[in-house]
């Protein structure tokens, strides 16, 4: 009866104080009347009546019955004739689990364990959690596990098995059934033999994606590169301005000749002078070397 807070349909004690219009201590107080109330219910009288601890405490008991506390909310107030003294109320819900339903740890600092009958006790681990030895009740053990989690024998039934998990996942010998199998994967997937059938092979690729042989009909192919951009990259070549390039080229490099078919050429006094697209920027000179026989120019050679 003096368990914390107070249990439903079980005998209970309630202390509580009296006090007069001062809010002071009433001692002694006189023609005590307890009436209790069941879940909001007229008020009747207690069994019991309130007591006085001790002698002139002003602090009072009453033990209430089973059956009074037979309610969600159990409220009781105690009456007295002793002039000026206050009614004592005291309201209780008995639907709050008592602290000593709740589990403590066994040992400060450390886990909790459960007794068969649910409460807290120290060890036996199974009733309710994890045990080597009744682990199969309700979780995971190596012998019964095959109820409804993972077993190596029994695993088939509803998870994977090596042995018949084909039913509904991956099966060396029946995966085609709707995974990857290595001879039908062709369904639907990738195989090196039948390929073909929906995805890449080597021989029929070409309906409709990359083929060696037939690559030119819609993408890039050796043979039939030229007739698009073979032509294109000649086009760019022959309208590219030679001044993009002209500082850089070398002195035997096509750059250089066409600058002299198509630049400024002029003999200062017997060096031949090539310029630069700007008309002002000399680019080559070649020494020039003449010979009464030939008519008026000899040769010429490169110069720097």
């Amino acid at each position: 009866m003096a368990d914390w807070p107070p249990k439903k349909n079980a005998a209970f004690i309630v202390t509580f104080p009296i006090y007069d219009a001062d809010g002071d201590l009433v001692t002694a107080a006189a023609t005590l009347d307890s009436e209790v109330s069941k879940d909001g219910g007229t008020f009747t009288d207690c069994t019991n009546e309130a007591g006085e601890l001790a002698t002139s405490s002003g602090m009072y008991t009453l033990s209430l019955t089973a059956t009074e506390m037979n309610a969600d909310i159990v409220a009781v107030i105690t009456k007295t004739g002793t002039a000026g003294a206050k009614t004592a109320v005291n309201v209780m819900y008995t639907a709050t689990r008592q602290l000593v339903d709740l589990a403590f740890p066994n040992i400060s600092g450390r886990g909790m364990d459960i007794d068969a009958s649910g409460g807290a006790e120290t060890g036996s681990f199974q009733a309710g959690a994890i045990t080597a030895a009744a682990f199969a009740a309700s979780a995971i053990d190596a012998a019964a596990i095959a109820n409804g989690a993972i077993d190596a024998a029994t695993f088939a039934a509803g998870a994977i098995d090596a042995a018949a998990i084909a039913n509904a996942a991956i099966d060396a010998a029946t995966f085609a059934a709707g995974a990857i199998d290595a001879a039908a994967i062709a369904n639907g997937a990738i195989d090196a033999a039948t390929f073909a059938a929906g995805a890449i092979d080597a021989a029929a690729i070409a309906n409709g994606a990359i083929d060696a042989a037939t690559f030119a009909a819609n993408a890039i192919d050796a043979a039939a590169l030229a007739a698009d951009a073979a032509l294109e990259i000649a086009d760019a070549l022959l309208k590219r301005d030679i001044d993009q390039v002209e500082a850089t080229a070398a002195l035997h490099s096509l750059a250089t000749a066409i600058l002299k078919a198509v630049s400024r050429i002029r003999d200062n006094a017997g060096t031949l002078e090539t310029y630069r697209t700007d008309g002002v920027t000399l680019h080559m000179s070649q020494t020039v070397t003449t010979d009464a026989a030939n008519q008026p120019i000899d040769e010429l050679t490169a110069g720097v």
